[in-house]
């Protein structure tokens, strides 16, 4: 295995070192957090491969193909691209069914689970009787909220730090209650031009599948 920061060029070499010593297939993922899901979720012969970020992994993919080394699968997060109609061309590179790996766990059968396992049953249905909703939908109704500014700041490019747009500052832990978009707006930006083209941008965006919107 390769050490240090990877590339495209790498990921590569490193596939090819790998070749010498397994002669089955290799997944390559994004990071750490992704080796970890899915390597519970993999046969036994496909090797997992770390690709440092996503970026690392499309254009290795690309770089991969390009050298004809065959039995190599790429799966990276969604997040906004279908949203933004970017379409990964290789056939051997694919894409989350919701925007990451979280929303794609939130909405199966593994959230059930966890609830069911970990939750306070007695609290769950108290909840579910006075939001008349489930806890999924509850819960993705509230990441929803963040989703759309997101997205919509991806979209209009307004100066916002993505990176640390902390959805803490956005929710009461007590109600369970998160604040408007109009509100989260006026509070990450400075500028009034720059509130009112994010709004406007906000109230622009078409009608999507939700788990593509929502973040984990």
């Amino acid at each position: 295995m390769l050490t240090g920061h990877k590339t495209p060029g790498t990921l590569v070499a490193e596939i090819r070192m790998n070749r010498m010593s397994h002669d089955g297939a290799f997944l390559l993922v994004e990071g750490r957090d992704d080796t970890r899901f899915w390597a519970s979720r993999r046969h036994t012969s496909c090797e997992l491969v770390d690709g440092e970020g996503k970026l690392n992994v499309i254009g290795g993919i690309q770089k991969i193909n390009d050298a004809g080394l065959a039995g190599v699968l790429g799966i990276v997060d969604s997040d906004y691209d279908l949203l933004n109609d970017i379409i990964f061309e290789p056939e051997n590179l694919l894409a989350t069914d919701a925007h990451d790996l979280e929303c794609l766990l939130c909405r199966s059968s593994t959230l059930d689970k966890v609830l069911a396992e970990y939750g306070d049953h007695q609290k769950i249905k108290q909840f579910e009787d006075e939001t008349e909703t489930d806890v999924r939908t509850a819960l993705l109704e509230r990441a929803l909220v963040f989703g759309r500014v997101r997205w919509a700041a991806i979209r209009c490019r307004p100066v916002i730090d993505l990176e640390n747009f902390s959805v803490q500052r956005f929710l009461d832990k007590d109600t369970w209650t998160v604040t408007d978009e109009e509100s989260i707006c006026n509070k990450l930006l400075d500028s009034d031009n720059d509130i009112l083209a994010l709004t406007g941008c906000i109230k622009r965006l078409q009608e999507a599948d939700p788990w593509y919107v929502a973040r984990g």
